[in-house]
Parts: C-alpha cells; structure tokens; sequence
C-alpha cells in the first residue's frame, strides 16, 4: 500500500454526497487537524486521478514493473488544516496485508510507490518521508482506516514556506 496525489480529477458535480468525518492530526510545518472530508463523491470502481475531491476507489490496475493484474483499493482524502487545503492519497495494493487482512496494518516502505501529500493550491507533492517507515490500515468496509506516516516536500517554490516535515496520524474515511 501507498499513498499518491497528482493533478486533478473530472467528476460528476450530481455525485457529491455529505463531508465524512476525518480524525487526522497534523504536526510538524503543517499543524492541526482535518476534521471533514470534503467534496465526496461516491465509491466507484474504476481508476481515480488524485484532485480536489475526497473519494473510494476499488478497481483492478496493472502492476507497473512486473505487468500483473491485481485487485487495488485508492481513497483520496481532501480538506482544510488550519489555513492548508490539502490532499491526501492513500493506496493499498491487492496483494498487501492492509488489503488482504483489513485492519492489519502495513508498512508503508515495502511497497513500490511513494506516498504523498498534495497542497492542491500549490500545485506540490510532498513525497514520504524515507526515514519513518509509515504504517497504512484499511477497513473492511474498503471506506477508511489508519495511517501513520511524514512528509517533506521535495522540492518547488513552496519550500521555502513550508520547510521540514509534517506527521500525519489518526483514522481517515473516504466514503
């Protein structure tokens, strides 16, 4: 499992469904909580670009490296920490632990793909933080679960505003 964020999303504005609750802490250069996922649309089964959007995804997707098929749960999370609008995507992949046992949780660093953090209006990935080993769940209802991971940003004219590292912690929903 792994987080992602990238460009935004095309959705359906007549899918929108209520904010979900979200108990996500934040320390660190980015400090506070996310306490609504915003603008939900509902489960879908096919592949979701990461945008401006708080959604579930469960689909079948192709294995970069090896070109397998495999089963692949993706939630993008999006809202407002303090005065950040940000994005939050989290994958598990089909053959993982978080995947296969849900509620059991799974090292972030095993998995192939990087786990990000997207400030949408900066238009800035903020890659995992190498050196702390993240830890992803999943629930069964394939809607929410854990997540314990840091983010730096790499690079980008945001660096300078937001230098260092920022932990997340807490449980997430996406539907």
């Amino acid at each position: 499992m792994a987080a992602l964020v990238s460009a935004c999303d095309a959705f359906d504005y007549f899918d929108r469904l209520p904010d979900v609750p979200e108990a996500l802490s934040f320390s660190g250069n980015i400090t506070g909580t996310l306490d609504n996922g915003v603008s939900v649309l509902s489960h879908t089964t096919d592949p979701i670009e990461l945008g401006h959007h708080t959604r579930c995804s469960d689909y079948v997707g192709q294995d970069q490296s090896t070109g397998a098929r495999r089963p692949v749960f993706m939630a993008t999370i999006t809202g407002t920490v303090g005065q950040v609008r940000l994005t939050l995507g989290i994958l598990v992949r089909g053959d993982s632990t978080a995947y296969l046992q849900p509620g059991t949780p799974d090292k972030v660093d095993a998995i192939e793909w990087g786990n990000d953090l997207l400030l949408p209006g900066d238009r800035q990935d903020w890659p995992r933080f190498g050196g702390d080993g993240g830890i992803v769940t999943m629930d069964a209802d394939h809607k929410g679960g854990t997540i314990t991971e840091s983010y730096a940003l790499t690079d980008g004219s945001a660096a300078n505003a937001y230098p260092g590292v920022t932990k997340v912690t807490g449980h997430w929903r996406c539907g």
